[in-house]
């Protein structure tokens, strides 16, 4: 008595089929990138350029090369655009050098103010001066006793217990004794030492 065959599943599809599915399951799935990717990288950058709110050139050039990096082939960034952005950096290096470069000739401009205002009022130490007086708004008389530079920058000269600015100064001359004589100028000694026997 003979049976019927059985059709048999083919075996070189089911073979295809598992070779594909073990292909199409290794294969990674490339994750393109994205606009959201390169503006956080941006903002990364530009957070750590920015520390205590100073923006450097160095956060600047680390933008242009993410964004090159972020280009895609299809949609290149624009020549023009790049060129643009590189000559704003250039002249933004250029602004930063003047900036310093002018800061220094202030710093010096003013350190060399003060030396001689000094001098100047070093001139008029145990010297009568008449000097409008801030309190009273009078012209008032008295002999200078020292110089000094307050925290602004400005010449301060000590006339008793009043400090004056040099600006208010409107008159020199030699301090007189109680005879109307002028006082012969002395010089303080520096060492003093006496004993009594």
């Amino acid at each position: 008595m003979m049976r019927p065959r059985t059709q048999t599943p083919d075996s070189s599809a089911a073979t295809s089929g598992c070779s594909w599915e073990a292909v199409s399951t290794s294969l990674p799935e490339k994750t393109p990138m994205t606009s959201i990717d390169a503006v956080s990288n941006k903002q990364s950058i530009f957070a750590a350029g920015t520390k205590n709110g100073k923006f450097g050139d160095n956060p600047f050039l680390q933008l242009l090369v993410t964004q090159l990096q972020a280009q895609t082939p299809l949609e290149p960034v624009d020549n023009n655009s790049f060129m643009s952005q590189l000559s704003q950096l250039s002249t933004m290096e250029e602004q930063k050098e003047m900036n310093s470069n002018l800061m220094m000739l202030l710093e010096f401009q003013g350190a060399l103010a003060r030396m001689q205002g000094l001098s100047q009022g070093s001139e008029m130490i145990g010297r009568q001066v008449d000097y409008v007086s801030s309190s009273t708004s009078k012209v008032q008389s008295g002999v200078v006793e020292s110089v000094r530079v307050n925290e602004k920058g400005k010449i301060i000269l000590q006339i008793g217990k009043e400090s004056v600015e040099l600006d208010s100064v409107v008159g020199v001359r030699k301090a007189k004794d109680q005879n109307g004589e002028p006082k012969p100028t002395q010089k303080t000694p520096t060492n003093i030492s006496s004993k009594q026997k």
